[in-house]
């Protein structure tokens, strides 16, 4: 798994997806925000993470480590964002089998 961000939209309101490696290969942070506009004069996006509202801290199965979740009090997530997050954590964290099954 590589760092990747998304921008979602959800009932006009944006939500922005970070992910990255902290260092090792074997732990990853992942944060879910609300989305802030750009710069006008920013090349690349039209969206840019807000303050997080959501932040996992997750470990690789081999590490034996349990994953940390820390919610920040002062924000609401939409239930079907937070749903739809949870699917996004679990496809980036799951292992394939060896036999390709997943």
């Amino acid at each position: 798994m590589r760092d990747r961000t998304e921008c979602w939209e959800f009932r006009g309101d944006y939500f922005y997806v970070l992910s990255t490696c902290t260092g090792t290969p074997s732990a990853w942070h992942f944060e879910l925000s609300e989305a802030r506009p750009a710069p006008v004069d920013w090349p690349a996006s039209e969206h840019l993470p807000g303050i997080a509202a959501v932040t996992v801290l997750a470990f690789d199965p081999d590490e034996e480590k349990p994953p940390s979740v820390c919610f920040d009090g002062e924000q609401e997530v939409p239930f079907e964002v937070l749903c739809r997050f949870t699917t996004y954590l679990w496809d980036a964290l799951r292992k394939p089998e060896p036999d390709g099954a997943t």
